[in-house]
C-alpha cells in the first residue's frame, strides 16, 4: 500500500471531522436561536447545519468511493507501480491542494460577508471555487456565478421573507 492510496480516505476523514465540528460546535456556540420561530426553515441554524449534514454525508461518499478503490487496487497487477506512484502522489497533493483551497475561500466568504453583501461576496466566491474546480469556460462562469446569487436573493427576499445583507448593493437592492 502507497500513501498516496489513503489520500481520499484522509480527505474523507478532513472533511467528516470538519463537519462535525461545524455541527456540533460551532453552530451551538456561534449562533443565536431565539427560540420562538414557527418555520424551522427561517431560523438562523437551519441552513448552515443544513450545509454541514450535506458535508458529512459528500466526506462519507468519498470515503466509500476510497475504500472502494483500495479494494480495488488490491486485485490490479503489480505493473507500472513506481509510475503509479508517481502519479497518485501528485494527485493526491493536488486534490488537497484544492480542499485547502476551497477552505480558505469559504473563510475569505465568511470575512467579506457583511461588507460587500451577500450578493457580491457569493460572486466572488462562486467563480474562485469554480476556477479552482476546472471550469475555464467564460460563460459558464458568468451565468453561474451571476444568475444563481441574484435567483437566490429573489428568493429569501421575496418568497421566503428572509432579509439578506446587500452589503454594497443596499442602494439599489433595498
Amino acid at each position: 500500500m502507497r500513501v498516496a492510496d489513503f489520500s481520499d480516505l484522509a480527505i474523507s476523514g478532513a472533511t467528516i471531522a470538519f463537519a462535525c465540528l461545524v455541527l456540533f460546535v460551532l453552530i451551538p456556540v456561534g449562533v443565536e436561536d431565539p427560540g420562538s420561530i414557527d418555520v424551522l426553515a427561517l431560523g438562523p441554524a437551519f441552513w448552515p447545519s443544513v450545509i454541514s449534514v450535506f458535508m458529512f454525508l459528500m466526506g462519507v461518499i468519498l470515503g466509500a468511493q476510497g475504500i472502494r478503490r483500495l479494494r480495488a487496487d488490491r486485485v490490479t497487477a503489480e505493473a507500472d507501480r513506481e509510475d503509479q506512484r508517481s502519479l497518485a502522489i501528485t494527485l493526491s497533493e493536488y486534490a488537497f491542494g484544492r480542499w485547502f483551497g476551497a477552505l480558505v475561500l469559504l473563510a475569505a466568504f465568511y470575512v467579506v460577508l457583511e461588507p460587500l453583501g451577500m450578493i457580491v461576496a457569493s460572486m466572488l466566491v462562486m467563480v474562485a471555487l469554480m476556477l479552482l474546480g476546472g471550469e475555464r469556460r467564460p460563460a459558464i462562469l458568468a451565468v453561474l456565478a451571476v444568475g444563481l446569487p441574484f435567483a437566490l436573493f429573489v428568493f429569501f427576499r421575496y418568497v421566503a421573507n428572509v432579509v439578506i445583507p446587500l452589503g454594497v448593493l443596499e442602494p439599489w437592492l433595498a
